[in-house]
Formats: structure tokens, C-alpha cells, sequence
């Protein structure tokens, strides 16, 4: 699959790479805007445009050389597939830091608590996805030899584990707020539950990305 790559000027797998590394770069500023939101002092929507256009640009380019090449149906679909996933991860974080500038106000420490988590789990299944980006390229570039797969399930794994006890969080973070009726406004308790739902997005599209890696190397 690689050797067919290389016929091309740029490899669809490289600009995949790249179109990720703006991806890594949005949930950094979601990191950041998080923090500032969390100190009272709101979000800065300043870099969001930007990066959502590099992102637009990598995917565009990709969508133009796997349309126009020769390649088999399914490898487009593959590929195509891929990036739009990487693109819903970028979409969610964005998402969060728009939604966050609609209400400026300081939950309690339970509810924080477990938003932090929520955050930070988030951020280790994006660097499992990372890992195995890297590992899943490597092992097109080396014909697919076995011995360049062996890391790539248990990145996989690592990825459905965060998934999972982000869900768990969301479940845990559900019952809290809507049994704070006492300390919470109607307004605010939805808007959390807003605000962990789209959160959330992060890694289930990072899940989804791993799934479709994984298909990718059973094919």
C-alpha cells in the first residue's frame, strides 16, 4: 500500500499525520482555555479559526489525491473515512471551548473534579492515538511486515480503556449534578450536562479512529 503512495507527489498517510498534528494542537488549546475558564477568566476564541482552516486545508488535499488516484474503492473509504475522524476530534474540541464561552461560572468541587478527569483521560487516549499513528504508519511504509504491528493492539486497548471510564465519568457526573437541585440552578445543571456530553465526543471519535486503523491492518 505504501509503494502505491509513493507515486504520488504527497502521501495521503503523511498529510493524515500532519492533518493529526492539528488535531493534537486544538486539544492543546482546549487545555489551556479549560484551565482559564476554570479560574474564572473565560476562553479566548482567537486561535480556534485558525487552526479549524489548517485543518480544512490537510483534509482537503487529501480528499483531492485519493479521489483523483487509482486506488482501489475500499482504500479511498479507508482513508477518506479516517481523516473525516480525525476531523470529528478537532470538531469536538472546538466544540467545547465554543460552548464554554456561552456561560462563565465556577462549578463545585465534585462536579470539577470530575471534569479534570474527564479532561485529562482524554488526553492520554489522544496520546495512545498518537502512538499508534505513528506505529500503523511504520508498518505501511514497511509492506506491512508483521514485526512492525505487535504495539499497535494494545495501543488500540489502551484507547477503548479510556473510552470506557470517560462513559463511566459521564455516568458518575449525570447523577451528580442532577441531585444538586439545592446548590445548582435548573440552567447550570443543564449546561454541565451539556458541557460533559460533547466532551465526551473526544474520545468516542478517538475510539473510532483505532477501529478503523484496526480494519485498515486486517485488510
Amino acid at each position: 500500500m505504501w509503494g502505491f503512495f509513493q507515486l504520488f507527489k504527497e502521501s495521503p498517510m503523511g498529510l493524515i499525520r500532519e492533518h493529526f498534528d492539528v488535531v493534537k494542537k486544538t486539544f492543546d488549546t482546549l487545555e489551556v482555555n479549560f484551565t482559564s475558564w476554570k479560574a474564572g477568566n473565560g476562553v479566548a476564541l482567537d486561535d480556534i479559526d485558525k487552526l479549524e482552516h489548517d485543518a480544512d486545508r490537510l483534509k482537503g488535499r487529501v480528499n483531492l489525491i485519493v479521489t483523483t488516484s487509482l486506488m482501489s474503492s475500499m482504500r479511498k473509504e479507508d482513508i477518506l473515512s479516517l481523516i473525516k475522524i480525525q476531523d470529528s476530534i478537532a470538531d469536538a474540541a472546538e466544540d467545547v471551548i465554543k460552548f464554554l464561552d456561552f456561560k462563565n461560572f465556577k462549578p463545585g468541587e465534585q462536579e470539577m473534579a470530575i471534569l479534570d478527569s474527564i479532561l485529562s483521560t482524554s488526553r492520554q487516549a489522544l496520546d495512545h492515538y498518537d502512538s499508534l499513528l505513528l506505529e500503523f504508519i511504520r508498518f505501511q511504509k514497511a509492506n506491512r511486515a508483521p514485526r512492525y504491528k505487535r504495539s499497535i493492539p494494545d495501543e488500540i486497548k489502551k484507547i477503548a480503556r479510556c473510552e470506557k471510564i470517560v462513559d463511566e465519568l459521564q455516568h458518575q457526573f449525570g447523577k451528580l449534578i442532577f441531585n444538586a437541585e439545592d446548590r445548582l440552578s435548573p440552567v447550570e445543571i443543564m449546561f454541565l450536562s451539556k458541557l460533559v456530553t460533547i466532551m465526551n465526543r473526544i474520545t468516542d471519535s478517538l475510539e473510532n479512529g483505532a477501529d478503523r486503523i484496526k480494519r485498515m491492518i486486517a485488510k
